[in-house]
């Protein structure tokens, strides 16, 4: 029987309204005040963003933001009420990661734990908007080099259409920056930049050590590239019906995507017959 459960939050865990299903709100809540069974939320999103979800919830659990970058958590999980992994970008990555887009037509975002700056307001940045739930703390120009310099920062995010993703992701993976850095493009409009060190999965499992509990007792969720680390390292893994041909190879089951309640339709048999 799955003691934690570790959840992607956009594509698995919440609809394509953004919303977490009713069914799947009483199903976890059920299991973790009744079952004891902890929950982890694994996100590219930052802390805040990732509130917006733990909220619907309700339950206290273990987050792993910037995919696996910065990792805190709630309750039973909590640790002197700190962080448990802490691995911000460095400034010259950052620095080098713009000069490579400068002139194409991207929507920039850099994200420290609590603060998100953005270049410019478009139709790219009011989706993002839209999304999480949350607007940038500040917007200008030449105001993400500024975050950098004063603060830890943990996610660099571009966003535009697909053709000027597609030059700028080609031109960031020339430089040398992929020594450095992660970069995930799992839709065609955008590019996340993450430290090379951190991952979904490396945070999951500073989580459960610091919980001590049981590595084969945990049952993880996820559904684009950034979680096939996680999918394929737990053996119990869970992809989703929307997810990429890849997680969705590795996963050892497949349920039906995100707009159905299969979230909640398979725990209720996995728990049911444990």
């Amino acid at each position: 029987m799955a003691s934690t459960l570790v959840f992607d939050i956009d594509g698995t865990l919440i609809n394509s309204e953004k919303r977490v299903l009713p069914d799947n709100i009483s199903l976890l809540q059920y299991l973790h005040r009744a079952k004891g069974v902890k929950i982890i939320l694994a996100s590219a999103r930052a802390p805040k963003s990732i509130e917006v979800i733990r909220s619907q919830i309700e339950v206290e659990c273990g987050v792993v933001a910037f995919n696996g970058a910065f990792c805190f958590a709630y309750g039973e999980f909590d640790v002197n009420s700190s962080a448990h992994l802490s691995t911000p970008l460095g400034f010259e990555e950052i620095s080098l990661a713009l000069e490579v887009v400068k002139g194409k037509d991207l929507t920039a975002s850099l994200f420290s734990r609590d603060d998100w700056f953005a270049n410019r307001e478009d139709y790219w940045l009011k989706r993002e908007i839209r999304g999480t739930g949350l607007r940038p703390d500040k917007i200008g120009q030449d105001c993400l080099l500024e975050l950098a310099a004063k603060k830890s920062v943990y996610k660099l995010m571009f966003r535009g259409a697909e053709a000027a993703v597609s030059q700028a992701l080609a031109d960031l993976k020339a430089s040398c920056l992929t020594k450095a850095v992660n970069l995930f493009s799992d839709r065609p409009t955008i590019i996340e930049i993450s430290p090379i060190s951190a991952s979904k999965y490396q945070g999951v499992v500073s989580l459960i050590d610091a919980a001590s509990s049981d590595f084969s007792d945990v049952l993880v969720f996820g559904d684009a590239d950034n979680d096939l680390e996680m999918i394929s390292k737990f053996s119990n893994s869970v992809a989703m019906g929307n997810g990429s041909i890849a997680v969705k190879k590795a996963a050892r089951f497949v349920i039906e995507d995100n707009n159905a309640p299969s979230i909640a339709n398979f725990l209720t048999n996995w728990f049911r017959e444990k």
